[in-house]
C-alpha cells in the first residue's frame, strides 16, 4: 500500500521523487525487521509481488501506457531498499521473494495449475473480504471465475492458490 501511495502521487511530484521515497519506506522496513531479529525473535520478511503485473497493473498500463513498468520499478526500488537492508545471513531473517514467485505464477500459470493470471476472481463491486460465490466475476466465454485457478481474488490481493504457494515457500524458509 506505501508503493501504491506513493505511485498516486506520480503527477505532482514525478518519478524520481516517488521512487526515493518508496527506496526510503524499504530501507525503514529493512530497519525495522533489523531491530526485530537482533531482539532475539526470528523473522520471516516477504517481498512485495510485482505491483505491474497484477489487475491493478493492467489497468493502469490500459489507460496509460507505461505505468505497468512503473509500477514494476517502483516494486523493485522497494524490495531491493529492503532487502541491502535486513542482515540476511539466513539464521535470524527468513526471506521469502514473492516478487519473483508470483512473476512465475504470472508468466507460467499452468506451473500452479492456474488458468487466469491476470484477471480477479471477485467482481469490482464485492470488496474483500465481501467477495463470495455469489460475487465472482464471469470469464469472457461465460463461465463464473474459479477462485482455485484465479491468480488474484482483486486488483491488487492474491486469491487462495497464490496464498498457497506463498505459504509453502513461508514454511521451506521457516
Amino acid at each position: 500500500h506505501d508503493i501504491i501511495a506513493e505511485y498516486a502521487r506520480l503527477a505532482t511530484d514525478g518519478e524520481g521523487t516517488i521512487t526515493a521515497r518508496v527506496a526510503a519506506t524499504g530501507r525503514l522496513l529493512g530497519a525495522q525487521v533489523n531491530r526485530v531479529a537482533t531482539a532475539g525473535t526470528p523473522v520471516l520478511v516477504v517481498t512485495v509481488p510485482d505491483l505491474g503485473r497484477t489487475p491493478f497493473g493492467a489497468e493502469e498500463e490500459a489507460a496509460s501506457p507505461g505505468r505497468a513498468a512503473l509500477l514494476t520499478r517502483l516494486t523493485a526500488a522497494f524490495n531491493t531498499a529492503m532487502r541491502l537492508e535486513i542482515i540476511n545471513d539466513g539464521r535470524m531473517i527468513g526471506l521469502v521473494d514473492a516478487f519473483d514467485l508470483f512473476g512465475a505464477m504470472v508468466k507460467f500459470p499452468g506451473n500452479y495449475g492456474l488458468t487466469n493470471a491476470t484477471q480477479p476472481a471477485c467482481l469490482a463491486t464485492a470488496a474483500l473480504p465481501d467477495c463470495t460465490t455469489a460475487t465472482l466475476a464471469t470469464n469472457s466465454d461465460g463461465a463464473t471465475a474459479n477462485v482455485v485457478t484465479y491468480l488474484w481474488a482483486d486488483k491488487l490481493h492474491f486469491g487462495v492458490t497464490g496464498h498457497r504457494y506463498l505459504g509453502l515457500v513461508a514454511v521451506s524458509r521457516a
